[in-house]
Parts: C-alpha cells; structure tokens; sequence
C-alpha cells in the first residue's frame, strides 16, 4: 500500500471554491434578499474601482466590462451584434474613462453619477411598485410605470442639488445637471428594454443572478455617462 498523499488546494482553486459557494448561497436567496445581496456586493466593487485604482486601472476595469456586455448582447441576439447598441456601450464607457481621468476630481465626479443614478433607478423602482398605475411605455417595458419615472426624476435631481449645494455650487445648476442625467437614465433603461423586447429575452445576462446581466445594471448609463462628460469636455477647451 502506498502513502495517502495530503492533497493542498492552491490559492486559485480555493478561491474558485469560495466564489462557487458565494454563488450557492445567492442562489437561495428569495429574490427580494437576493437583489439586495447582490447591489451591496456590485456597489463595493465599483467604489472599489472607483476610488482606490488608478484612472488607467478604472479604464481597463471599464473595458472589460464593455466586453462583457457586448459578448451578453451577441447571445441576445443570437451570435449578431446590432451596431448601435454596441457603439453607445464603447463610447459610454469611453466617456466614463474620462470622466475618471479628469485630473484630482475624476473620482468625484463618477460618484456623483453613480448617486444621481442610483438615486433615480431606486426611485423609479420603489415608487413603481408601491403604487404605479399608468404604463411609461407598455409595448416596450410592461412593468415601468409614469408614476415610478416622475420619482425617479425627482430622486435623481434632488440628490443633484444637494451634492451641488453642499459642493458650494450653484443649487439651480445642481437641478438642472440632475435633471438632465435622470432623464438619461430612464432614457437608457427604456433603450435597453427595447432591445430586449426585439429579441424576446427577460434579462441580458445571468452573471449578476437576481439582478440580470451586466448590462442590465449599466444601462442607465448609455445616455447618462456622454450627456456628463459633454460639460467637461467643453471645460476642458477653454
């Protein structure tokens, strides 16, 4: 009889091990507790790249994504890539890269995004099932409701003015700026929804379980990320 040989995991299995049981353990989650588990897991990440790596670490953090999400939309529509939908997630992303980029307040102004955002998608969603009534858009999104978007409007440009006044800034330049973006965020939801619809799929993707795709989560970013980073872009020539 040969000696047992003690078997040692390495780093890469035993990590691919701790994954598969974070992955379990979502899994039987009920769904409300599943969304909610899986948005504080994806928020620590993105302020994780947000505010600890480097700008280039962000872009390349940024472009792996985009790949990702154009992969989710190749099997959406069955191995074709429609060409909008895959330009919008390359210039957006491009956008947000520099955004990042822009020298000592790049960080700040991602977070104030990701807050206008948040902000609007969360009111838009709390509102919507509490008591939204009135389709925004049946034929393309049955569940998005008139009374959700107004919410989410309002969240987004409320917490716009509040970061602009506190920011010192101008609180009338806060609404608007929080305004405009908010709209882009339905915009973009709606958009994404649309594609969906095309092709007949609830989600883009499964990778974020409860919550979808990856470009389920980002498309409120489409519009809301290039309508940013005009402003600077303008500011940055003179």
């Amino acid at each position: 009889m040969f000696p047992k040989t003690k078997t040692v995991s390495t780093n890469k299995s035993g990590s691919l091990s701790r994954f598969k049981n974070l992955h379990t353990v979502l899994l039987g989650l009920p769904e409300k507790q599943g969304r909610i588990a899986m948005s504080l897991i994806v928020m620590t990440l993105v302020l994780f790249v947000t505010l600890v790596l480097p700008a280039w670490a962000f872009g390349f953090a940024i472009g792996v994504v985009s790949v990702f999400m154009v992969r989710e939309l190749g099997h959406m529509y069955r191995g074709k890539l429609p060409a909008v939908p895959v330009l919008l997630i390359i210039f957006s992303a491009f956008c947000l890269f520099f955004i990042r980029n822009e020298s000592g307040v790049g960080h700040l102004f991602i977070l104030y995004l990701i807050a206008v955002v948040s902000m609007s998608d969360s009111g838009a969603y709390i509102v919507g099932k509490r008591i939204g009534k009135r389709p925004l858009m049946k034929t393309v999104s049955p569940g998005k409701t008139i009374e959700g978007a107004i919410a989410g409007v309002l969240s987004g440009t409320l917490i716009s003015g509040f970061f602009f006044s506190i920011a010192g800034q101008s609180l009338m330049l806060g609404l608007l700026s929080g305004l405009i973006i908010s709209v882009s965020a339905v915009a973009g939801d709606l958009y994404e929804s649309k594609l969906k619809r095309t092709v007949g799929v609830k989600d883009s993707g499964t990778v974020l379980l409860h919550q979808g795709g990856l470009l389920d989560r980002y498309d409120s970013y489409l519009f809301a990320a290039p309508l940013l980073a005009l402003p600077l872009f303008i500011l940055s020539l003179l």
